[in-house]
């Protein structure tokens, strides 16, 4: 960020010696890896409104380490999954005018089709016919209908883990009847971010070629009021059956996540995880330092911790 202004052709990065970072990095490949990633994370920029974007040259990095086998395969992957990452990016980025569900849902398709793989989207007609009448009910005060978006990722091998991420795509969250107050509503575009990470670690998966088969699940609604919208007060009969008794329009995460955590069980995977910005309480008992993370089963939990470390994005 600190050479934007400054007339530079070339950063050389020389790779310093490992030794002195064994206790931050599992191995050398994962600190040239971090390295590229700092550098794609520190030079992301959304600018596509601004009016007065200023024209920045691009820069020739070269990264020195003595096993250039080592260095390409890193930098190959490293470019991979900041390419993913760019466009979960993007996504969240999106003012709401333009990122309406069903908009969400195609940008989806359109991107993952060409990594080979399969997306369908439910449409209001299909969420009808499933009795997904939770994802239908939250989005029913909007102009812009609800979906489900569907994607598949299948190796060419056969699958080690067949698993199921499900994220929360609420594309804009007024807080519904009991609306939220304009300071709480300002960064509400980036509701959908659990989703845009699913599908963006689908994309990541399928550009790395990883030996399992996921499923990524994500309900596209926005939470609006209006003569349409439900109420506090109402009782929802979810596509499980399990009904669900409204006590505020502003819970709409956990309950577009019920009809969308059953389809995911109907598939048979053999894990779930779901990934949401599902209450303002987790900030306010974990602050920006850590996710919280909710699970009856330890082991997967050790697992996702332990991931957590290694990429510095903590989970308590």
């Amino acid at each position: 960020k600190s050479l934007e202004n400054k007339k530079i052709n070339t950063i050389h990065i020389i790779t310093p010696v490992f030794e002195h970072f064994k206790n931050y990095f599992d191995g050398i490949s994962y600190l040239i890896q971090s390295i590229i990633e700092g550098l794609a994370l520190g030079n992301y920029t959304f600018d596509k409104y601004k009016s007065d974007k200023k024209q920045i040259e691009n820069i020739n990095v070269k990264i020195h380490y003595t096993d250039t086998k080592i260095l390409n395969k890193v930098i190959d992957n490293a470019e991979k999954i900041m390419s993913a990452v760019y466009f979960v990016r993007d996504l969240v980025n999106e003012p709401p005018i333009n990122m309406t569900p069903m908009e969400f849902a195609l940008r989806t398709k359109s991107e993952l089709q060409k990594n080979g793989i399969n997306v369908k989207i439910f449409d209001k007609k299909e969420l009808e016919k499933r009795k997904m009448n939770a994802i239908l009910a939250v989005g029913n005060a909007s102009e812009n209908p609800p979906c489900l978006i569907v994607c598949n990722y299948k190796p060419k091998v056969k699958p080690k883990k067949k698993i199921a991420l499900v994220g929360k795509g609420v594309t804009y969250d007024s807080g519904g009847l009991s609306i939220k107050p304009t300071s709480g509503m300002v960064e509400m575009k980036a509701d959908m971010s659990g989703g845009a990470v699913v599908i963006g670690i689908l994309k990541a998966a399928a550009l790395l070629k990883l030996p399992i088969e996921l499923i990524g699940i994500v309900p596209a609604v926005e939470n609006m009021p209006g003569g349409k919208s439900y109420k506090p007060g109402d009782v929802i009969i979810t596509s499980s059956g399990k009904s669900i008794e409204v006590k505020d329009t502003d819970a709409e995460g956990r309950i577009i996540l019920a009809d969308a955590l059953h389809f995911a069980s109907q598939q048979k995977p053999d894990e779930i995880i779901d990934f949401a910005t599902l209450t303002g309480a987790c900030v306010v008992a974990l602050g920006e330092i850590a996710a919280g993370l909710f699970t009856s089963y330890d082991n997967l939990a050790d697992s996702l911790i332990k991931s957590g470390y290694k990429t510095y994005e903590r989970l308590w």
